[in-house]
């Protein structure tokens, strides 16, 4: 029996529609598998003779069960020739999606206003909601899976065309060196496969790669990483998962870039951690590049270099230790470097400029094709071993500019980097550094001792030369394939200098130009910088240096902040800088489908057709006052969620320039974060320096701490702030209400600031307090021991806490410090759960180091 219907009856004769309803009408009764009722029929004509026929009128709903595969056929009688008569079919049954490969999905989000996005993040929210209640799992009313003949076939429109194919993940088949990755990677990975069974974990991963792949990139972008699980609407509301910022997941960027070429930076000495990498280990392309890297470097080395890079709890110490040597710390960050790029290569983004600092040189080169993979690694180990049969020296980073230090240091003391346009790294033997440092602290130029046992750049080097140019020429040196900016010379890499080993010698004896060689890099065009290595050191330089002007700078293994090294966090930061990511290598065949979201908010605006439209003249004065009251485009915009907030007074006003001066921002606003920002201690010191220029009121680093944004540190210049009693040389870090606090201790340098991200990370709703050495203040006491200072500390901790369990975190130093206030307030019988030590002697050396 073959059934007939109409959608005449339900809407009346619609002209040049005709055809299009009877369409839509029969995909959705072939979606929903029922033949619906035609209205008001009773019975048909008797002169349509339909008794003894195969034709029925449908005159109450009932299931539509087949033939298979369901046929219908619509014809629809239009005016002015638009007949319309189309057969369709049902497509086959789509494949099952695929289990999530990774266990989390980055959502994209974009919009041409800044209202539209907010708009649509809670439109995504609200989805999501929906999905996640009992009843959103009946059938969706989107038309799909028809195909239609005769003619072309109609598959699945449900979304724009797609802007790439369909997405794809890494495996995450982790090989057996996975084992010995940090603690807590197997539990992760069992929780995680866990999760990945659950069909709403396959739902997530389809709303990703409809997000990815089926909508346009706007100015407004919002990126937000989602692990399966979690509750990603109260994510994309902004609200913290327990213990967590939520914003070290949720990232909004404004940028007029529709797509940028990219530039990728190599960090060099100095950026090397134990575990720098593990989390990218699932990610193929990455873990290859490693394995491959370290099967070769046994020879050399003579032992598996993975043994170094990637340290479980039980060997962290040993790692670390190994990692301040050269010999292991150039070829681990010469593999790290190489690796990453080798990931961003397999996700489709391809560098159209190379620069790397000091060793990193050495990859930008190797992928520039300079160098082959194995003759790299050579040079490397023997740059190491160079290196490591120097006597001790020592680097120290120096915030002024080169000038101005130069007259400051002896002979024996080398201009080792060049890193920006008022800072400078020296380099020399450990007593005539020492000497330079004095000079320094005389003149009131801030210093940093660098942590790096040996003397790079510098005099001490000249007699390993000779022995160094000896292994350059055994490599066949090729010209460059890809531009790459010299670190030696500060402009572009010519063929003659790549392909000469007295290149490559003076390269590592002479001072690293970064500074020059990043202004020819940003000079050269509006590419987005990538920092593809450990840390965000080339990542602040690059964004605070005066010829950058629009170019977005992205980390791709911060360090610090609430931003943990993640792939789909590199993956979306990339994405809104304007760069092109081929999301189709990046689920590597994993197949997903595109699933109903809600589509584009546009922007309603009110036109009434009843006010009377204005004369030509008043029309052109109109849109001369509309153009001149356009404002000019910024050089930079601050992130934030909500609108800016404008100074209201003279100090707010000038507070707000001391910012703009530093981030090279136009729109900083009262409420923005100094640190969310970019904002680090060497920063925060140049801040403080303005601030009392402009002012002539000093304050402290620590109070940057409780006065992050222009409002609060406008108060504080005014004596507004409500200050709350702390004991000497305390810092609030946060405010919390979870648990007894936290209490760090300085390092060695004395100053506390850097424990503002760790805090967060460890517990955000924990309140958490920083001791800074007593010799910070002018008229504070100069401790001389470890005994001293516990015994100080101990004073403040008893007034902040009078009783136990008592958190105590130290870095370097400061984990000296801490264990003997465990040590103490053990013996008096109270309770300490938590005694950290970062980066410091174990237990068993205390005493040692202590004498």
């Amino acid at each position: 029996a073959c059934g007939l219907g109409a959608v005449k009856s339900n809407f009346g004769h619609l002209d040049t529609a005709a055809g299009v309803a009877g369409v839509i009408k029969t995909v959705l009764s072939m979606e929903h598998r029922t033949l619906p009722p035609t209205l008001n029929f009773t019975k048909p004509h008797p002169m349509l003779e339909l008794e003894g026929s195969p034709f029925q009128v449908v005159g109450s709903a009932r299931a539509w069960e087949g033939p298979l595969p369901l046929r219908a056929g619509v014809t629809a009688l239009g005016i002015g020739g638009t007949n319309a008569h189309v057969v369709l079919q049902e497509a086959p049954a789509l494949p099952e999606t695929d289990a999530p490969r990774r266990g989390e999905e980055v959502l994209l989000l974009s919009a041409k206003t800044e209202g539209a996005l907010e708009r649509m993040t809670t439109a995504l929210a609200e989805r999501l909601r929906e999905h996640a209640a009992p009843a959103a799992h009946g059938a969706s009313s989107h038309i799909r899976n028809v195909t239609v003949a005769p003619g072309p076939v109609m598959r699945e429109s449900t979304a724009p065309a797609a802007q790439g194919a369909s997405i794809h993940a890494a495996t995450a088949t982790a090989a057996p060196r996975a084992e010995k990755g940090p603690a807590g990677t197997d539990a992760g990975t069992a929780a995680w496969a866990r999760s990945a069974s659950n069909a709403s974990d396959g739902w997530l991963a389809d709303v990703a790669h409809t997000l990815q792949v089926g909508r346009a990139r706007f100015p407004w972008r919002r990126f937000v990483v989602v692990r399966h699980g979690e509750d990603a609407p109260a994510l994309l509301d902004g609200q913290s998962p327990p213990g967590e910022d939520a914003s070290s997941r949720i990232r909004t960027v404004f940028d007029e870039g529709e797509s940028r070429g990219v530039a990728f930076l190599f960090p060099g000495g100095g950026a090397q951690r134990v575990n720098m990498g593990a989390a990218f280990l699932r990610e193929p392309a990455f873990r290859a590049a490693i394995d491959t890297c370290a099967e070769w470097l046994r020879g050399p080395l003579g032992a598996d270099l993975r043994d170094v890079l990637f340290a479980g709890p039980e060997r962290f110490d040993a790692a670390a230790r190994e990692l301040d040597r050269p010999l292991w710390s150039q070829p681990a960050l010469f593999v790290c470097d190489w690796a990453l790029a080798q990931l961003w290569l397999s996700w489709g983004v391809k560098p159209e400029a190379l620069l790397g600092h000091s060793l990193g040189e050495y990859v930008a080169a190797c992928l520039a094709g300079v160098f082959t993979l194995e003759e790299a690694l050579g040079l490397v180990v023997a740059r190491g071993r160079l290196m490591e049969a120097m006597p001790p020296g020592g680097m120290v980073s120096v915030l002024a500019p080169v000038e101005q230090v130069t007259g400051l240091v002896g002979p024996a003391v080398s201009v080792a980097a060049i890193n920006g346009p008022e800072t400078c790294v020296l380099s020399g033997p450990l007593p005539e550094l020492e000497a330079a440092e004095q000079a320094l602290t005389a003149r009131g130029i801030e210093h940093k001792r660098v942590r790096y046992a040996r003397a790079a750049h510098s005099s001490m080097m000249e007699p390993y030369l000779e022995g160094f140019a000896r292994e350059v020429a055994r490599v066949k040196l090729r010209a460059p394939s890809l531009p790459v900016v010299s670190s030696l010379t500060g402009r572009w890499l010519q063929e003659r200098e790549a392909t000469s080993p007295d290149y490559w010698v003076r390269h590592l004896r002479h001072t690293v130009r970064f500074s020059d060689a990043l202004g020819c890099l940003l000079e050269s065009g509006d590419r987005a910088l990538i920092e593809v290595g450990p840390g965000t050191t080339l990542t602040a330089l690059a964004r605070q240096h005066p010829a950058r002007k629009t170019q977005p700078v992205l980390a791709t293994l911060p360090t610090k902040g609430d931003a943990p090294g993640n792939a789909l966090s590199a993956l979306g930061e990339a994405w809104a800088a304007g760069v092109d990511v081929d999301w189709e290598r990046i689920r590597d065949g994993e197949r997903r489908r595109r699933v109903d979201l809600p589509t584009y908010s546009f922007d309603r605006e009110h036109y009434s057709l009843d006010d009377a439209a204005p004369a030509p003249v008043a029309r052109d004065a109109m849109a001369a006052r509309a153009k001149a009251t356009v404002p000019p485009k910024p050089k930079g915009r601050a992130v934030r969620r909500g609108e800016r907030v404008a100074p209201r007074d003279a100090t707010e006003r000038t507070l707000v320039e001391c910012f703009q001066t530093l981030f090279r921002l136009d729109d900083v606003g009262i409420h923005d974060d100094f640190f969310a920002l970019g904002g680090d201690s060497l920063v925060a010191l140049r801040l403080l320096a303005m601030i009392s220029e402009r002012f002539g009121k000093r304050l402290a680093l620590k109070e940057m701490l409780t006065a992050p944004t222009v409002e609060l540190l406008a108060r504080k210049l005014g004596g507004k702030e409500e200050a709350r009693a702390l004991p000497p040389g305390v810092a609030l870090l946060q405010q919390g209400t979870r648990g007894p606090p936290l209490f760090f201790v300085h390092a060695a340098g004395g100053q506390a600031v850097f424990y503002r991200d760790l805090a967060r990370a460890i517990d955000a709703g924990r309140t958490a307090y920083a001791f800074e050495s007593r010799g910070l203040d002018p008229d504070g006491p100069l401790h001389t021991s470890v005994d001293e200072m516990a015994t100080a500390y101990l004073e403040g901790v008893r007034a902040l806490q009078p009783t136990g369990p008592y958190l105590l975190v130290g870095a370097s130093f400061g984990g000296a410090v801490v264990y003997e206030m465990a040590r103490r307030l053990t013996a008096e019988g109270q309770a300490v759960p938590l005694c950290a030590m970062l980066d410091t002697p174990g237990p068993g050396d205390i005493a040692h180091a202590r004498a």
